[in-house]
């Protein structure tokens, strides 16, 4: 350590070494803070460990830390690396109240007082993120508050609600009173679990907005639609485009299709040679008048900052997420946070305001008597947030939707006693063979794959090649092996090499799919890094494909319906084999069968939030692999992000 990090403070050195052989604190939170402290009275060395643990805590998606907290979550991961046999805890941990001595010294301070790091509640926070977090939570108080704009024509735009929300949309009327809400006000959260309809309601809400604009001879309104990840903003096109064919006003169609979803990157405008700077923000601020921004639980909180900041006086924002999923894999759970004044139960409401209780109620119609009470006094947030509740998948796959309403309950025997039953759900225990995955995990892994490995290996395609290679990249989407973890023999990197093994041995003899060299025939990419030159985004996949004897390239999903696009492998960003990959880089896709592999023991990863985002990947079909009291297990354990935007944004009796 002495070679590799030169610190000023030898006592420093010595307590943190052990934290660092074990790669649990990052060498640059403990270079960080050695040179914060070299000006000034000389600290403690356990003080300086602490503030080290500050600094690196938004890389564990934490915005800030309580020191006495610290140690129990590091035994964890000491026991996730295989340490746990060893007695007690062998780290060397400051004595007595660690965390108040901390918060004392002299870089700890408030927020106006501009010191390193902040006091927040009973939090510590580098100053950057506690900066982060009030000017958010500033912006959304004032986008909450803000005049709506100018309804032109009120009696027009109930005519239209009730047009495309005959009978009054879903049973609980939440879709048409969501649509009217983001109609009416210049900010609007619409969350909801898959098939609740998030897209539909968006899509109403435009051609609502369209209506408006042409009935003031205004145009068409300037719409921005973006996403976190280029697969999200594919995803949210293809979704767009898809209910532009159902449209009640035909005229809109072609406005709708031409709307090209990107990613909040380069919606804000991002600047390679300053990256946590963009173009837009609060001197030059985003030119349209309506911002929707799918996926947003994904979203950390310095990038929501940003975003939240670059909308102008006169531009709507709509927030779409499901506020249950997994945050972000950044520091913050901003949708968790402001989402947070809901109730519970099967049907959660924020606080109504009077004002806007009462101009619902008069252009909703009968919809308007299934509106909550008012609430006198109720912050403004709550008149922002909408939770859809009623699933249209029910009838298709309710099976799924009872998975995910056990898993976000707490109810995790009953979710196991679910899968257990058989069917579209399904519970596989993995027996152990010579420290391999079992037979039969292994074949209900690759078994799904059938078709695709077919499609790949044909010698003399029926359909044209492009055609074909599309029909490959279709087979391949209809499963995905998911998993919490990236490293081990049930992370993404065992489990690829294990589905790979079987396929080819399962081929052996019959053809030319083989793993012998790097960019084989048949094997799925996925990308890590955004390439705008290419048009690849992290999140994107495809597959290596042949296009003529001897040449290779790799075929994506292109924009247009049933085209591809093809860059050679030389050309590719950073990217990774995807037979199977982590809960997190599914956020955003959908699959007709989700394989989730869970590990032999309960870790911090396996958590309520990431069970039920993995489950909620499947369009019809769920096999969990793995033993029933680990899944129960991680159904128990929520994911305890610290953050004290939810305190910032709602009183304390509205939070659930």
């Amino acid at each position: 350590m002495n070679e590799t990090l030169p610190l000023a403070h030898e006592a420093l050195r010595e307590l943190a070494r052990p934290f660092v052989e074990r790669e649990l604190l990052e060498l640059f939170a403990l270079h960080t803070v050695d040179l914060l402290a070299l000006e000034g009275e000389p600290l403690p060395a356990e003080v300086l460990l602490g503030l080290a643990f500050v600094v690196q805590s938004p890389l564990d998606g934490h915005v800030g830390i309580e020191l006495s907290e610290v140690p129990a979550r590091v035994l964890a991961a000491l026991r996730e690396q295989g340490d746990g046999e060893l007695e007690g805890d062998p780290l060397p941990w400051p004595g007595g109240d660690w965390h108040a001595r901390t918060a004392a010294c002299r870089l700890v301070g408030t927020l106006q007082e501009r010191r390193p790091f902040v006091r927040d509640g009973d939090r510590l926070v580098t100053h950057r993120y506690a900066d982060y977090q009030a000017r958010l939570a500033r912006r959304l108080e004032a986008l909450a508050a803000a005049a709506p704009p100018d309804v032109l024509h009120e009696a027009s735009l109930a005519e239209d609600l009730a047009t495309l929300f005959p009978g009054g949309g879903d049973p609980p009327a939440r879709q048409p009173r969501a649509a009217l809400t983001a109609a009416l006000r210049r900010f609007t959260v619409i969350s909801g679990g898959p098939g609740t309809g998030k897209t539909t309601t968006v899509r109403n809400v435009l051609l609502l907005l369209h209506r408006q604009w042409a009935k003031a001879g205004r145009g068409a309104p300037r719409v921005a639609l973006a996403a976190p990840t280029g697969k999200a903003a594919v995803r949210l096109r293809e979704s767009i485009l898809a209910q532009a064919a159902n449209n009640p006003f035909p005229e809109t169609s072609g406005w709708l299709a031409e709307l090209r979803p990107v990613t909040i990157h380069r919606l804000l405008g991002f600047q390679p040679a300053t990256p946590t700077r963009f173009r837009h923000g609060l001197e030059e601020p985003l030119p349209y008048d309506v911002v929707v921004i799918d996926e947003s639980s994904m979203v950390d909180l310095a990038m929501m900052c940003k975003l939240v900041e670059a909308i102008g006086d006169r531009t709507r924002l709509l927030l779409l997420g499901d506020r249950n999923q997994l945050a972000s894999v950044d520091a913050g759970c901003v949708l968790a946070d402001v989402t947070s004044g809901l109730g519970d139960g099967p049907d959660p409401d924020a606080p109504l305001s009077p004002a806007l209780h009462a101009k619902l109620g008069q252009l909703l119609g009968d919809a308007g008597k299934k509106l909550p009470a008012p609430t006198e006094g109720a912050p403004k947030l709550g008149d922002a947030i909408v939770q859809l509740t009623h699933s249209y998948r029910v009838k298709a796959s309710p099976g799924l939707l009872e998975l995910a309403r056990r898993i976000l309950a707490d109810r995790g025997a009953e979710a196991v006693e679910l899968l257990k039953q058989g069917g579209a759900l399904r519970l596989l225990a993995r027996e152990e063979e010579e420290g391999h995955l079992g037979a039969e995990a292994l074949e209900a892994l690759t078994s799904g794959l059938a078709d695709f490995v077919s499609l790949v290996v044909a010698e003399s395609p029926t359909a044209p090649l492009e055609a074909h290679h599309r029909a490959i990249l279709r087979a391949f989407d209809q499963q995905r092996i998911l998993t919490p973890h990236r490293r081990g023999r049930l992370g993404v990197e065992g489990l690829n090499r294990a589905v790979l093994a079987r396929l080819c041995d399962e081929q052996h003899g019959k053809s030319a799919l083989s793993a012998s060299r790097t960019f084989f025939v048949g094997r799925p990419i996925l990308i890590r890094q955004n390439d705008r030159e290419l048009g690849l985004m992290n999140g994107d996949v495809g597959v290596v494909v042949k296009v003529a004897k001897g040449e290779r390239r790799v075929a994506f999903p292109a924009e247009e319906p049933d085209r591809v696009k093809y860059v050679h492998p030389a050309q590719l960003p950073p990217h990774e084999t995807c037979f199977a990959m982590t809960v997190h880089k599914s956020q955003g896709s959908e699959y007709e069968h989700a394989l989730v592999v869970h590990p032999e023991k309960a870790t911090q990863l396996l958590s309520r939030e990431l069970l039920y985002t993995a489950v909620t990947r499947a369009r019809s079909k769920v096999t969990v692999i793995g033993a029933a009291n680990v899944f129960r297990e991680g159904v128990a354990r929520p994911i305890g992000r610290a953050s004290t935007l939810d305190r910032r944004l709602w009183p304390p009796s509205t939070h659930t």
